[in-house]
């Protein structure tokens, strides 16, 4: 079985939650012997799709006679893998070119039951939708060397005793902006980080200084940084702060879980059942509570549910993913 994983976002746009997912694909399908290929020239068996924007490529899949999956509302957070709009009275519905390549799809996989339902209710076909855990990568957050623990704090100039807390999104999510302010007047005492994805091209670090300029001082909004800056911030980070009632992001919070870093919630998170089952987490109904769970971290030698998030993340490895996917790939692909 051949394999294409097709998401190529312009060289200019911020490469993010899309480019993550699928690095975590291709490597489940080395795990478990399949071979991936980079297009649809090498023949593929199944084309699997990260983003509306390559609807194209799905076409080029039916001419070909290629099953068509494709994964959806795992990275809402990313503008170019985006699958939905937002409202003005705050309610998502898809994109047209979402809804024509969810419709056409052999198979839609979803980060969740919720994803699940929603995709149910704007009217995609249920019996094609399957929850899958986006997978993690065990060993990428398991530090080689202390080195590797301060490389965040060497690239903000943070002092080794400097507390602080990462949160990822989008730099026009003001929602979640706002409320990381809120919780970050509240907890003078530690640095706030929120990791930006600025849309078709990367944020300018002007427009974010006048930004912060509005901002608590502790708070700092930043562009996406080079990947072994993000390791360092989340494997030392005190905690990370989940804003997913507003999006999904259970990709960070398992990298979070693999890291051993708390992980505080507010609201009632889009995330799979199991995980929001689990003792891995603390979810806070108000910006008040939340920001005196991180006061109470402090306190803390081994915060409460780092060793079940660790646990999970493990349950949920790139070897299980690989598993899951090609059970999917079997169902649906062409036969002879």
């Amino acid at each position: 079985m051949k394999v294409l994983i097709d998401y190529d976002p312009s060289p200019r746009a911020d490469r993010f939650l899309g480019t993550r997912l699928r690095k975590n694909i291709k490597g489940a399908l080395e795990l478990v012997g399949t071979s991936w290929v980079e297009s649809m020239f090498a023949g593929p068996d199944i084309v699997h799709l990260l983003s509306p924007d390559d609807e194209a490529r799905a076409h080029d899949a039916r001419e070909e006679g290629a099953a068509l999956v494709v994964s959806a509302l795992y990275a809402e957070d990313d503008p170019t893998a985006r699958f939905t709009v937002l409202s003005g009275d705050g309610t998502r519905s898809l994109k047209s070119k979402s809804e024509r390549l969810l419709s056409e799809a052999d198979a839609v996989l979803v980060p969740s039951e919720a994803a699940r339902a929603a995709l149910v209710s704007l009217g995609i076909e249920e019996g094609k939708i399957n929850v899958v855990t986006p997978g993690v990568n065990l060993a990428r957050f398991d530090p080689r060397s202390d080195v590797e623990k301060i490389i965040f704090r060497r690239y903000f100039r943070l002092s080794e005793a400097q507390p602080y807390c990462l949160s990822v999104g989008t730099i026009d999510d003001e929602d979640k902006i706002e409320a990381l302010s809120k919780i970050a007047a509240l907890v003078p005492s530690v640095h706030f980080y929120y990791l930006g994805a600025a849309g078709k091209t990367p944020a300018k670090a002007s427009y974010l200084h006048r930004k912060e300029k509005k901002l608590p001082h502790n708070l700092f909004l930043t562009p996406l940084i080079e990947d072994d800056v993000y390791r360092s911030g989340m494997i030392g980070a005190r905690a990370y702060i989940s804003f997913s009632s507003l999006s999904s992001d259970e990709i960070v919070v398992l990298e979070a879980f693999a890291s051993k870093t708390p992980v505080l919630a507010l609201g009632r998170p889009y995330w799979s059942n199991g995980l929001l089952e689990s003792k891995s987490y603390r979810c806070f109904q108000s910006i008040e509570r939340l920001a005196k769970g991180i006061e109470t971290l402090s306190l803390e030698k081994k915060p409460t549910g780092i060793i079940e998030g660790y646990r999970l993340a493990r349950s949920r490895s790139l070897k299980e993913l690989g598993r899951e996917l090609m059970g999917i790939y079997g169902r649906v692909l062409p036969r002879p």
